[in-house]
């Protein structure tokens, strides 16, 4: 439940993709997603791999680090 409101909350930081072979990532909308790409840092993250994340805490973990870009970003560090 705490990715599904993190992500809620949080969506507009992230960019929904799919993979095409010919093509490569490609914006598309959300419901169509495989991927989400965080706008600030350029990590692309794959729900199969949110599916893996089961201990609280290994999420957080990964919001944090996501969230350092955030605050690099508007304090002009990046």
């Amino acid at each position: 439940m705490a990715k599904v409101k993190y992500f809620r909350n949080n969506i507009e930081k992230y960019e929904p993709l799919k993979y095409d072979y010919k093509k490569g990532f490609i914006a598309v909308p959300l419901w169509d997603a495989d991927f989400l790409k965080h706008k600030f840092s350029g990590y692309i993250l794959d729900f199969r791999y949110l599916q893996t994340i089961t201990v609280y805490e290994d999420f957080a973990h990964l919001c944090r680090e996501l969230e350092a870009f955030e605050d690099n970003e508007s304090h002009g560090d990046g």
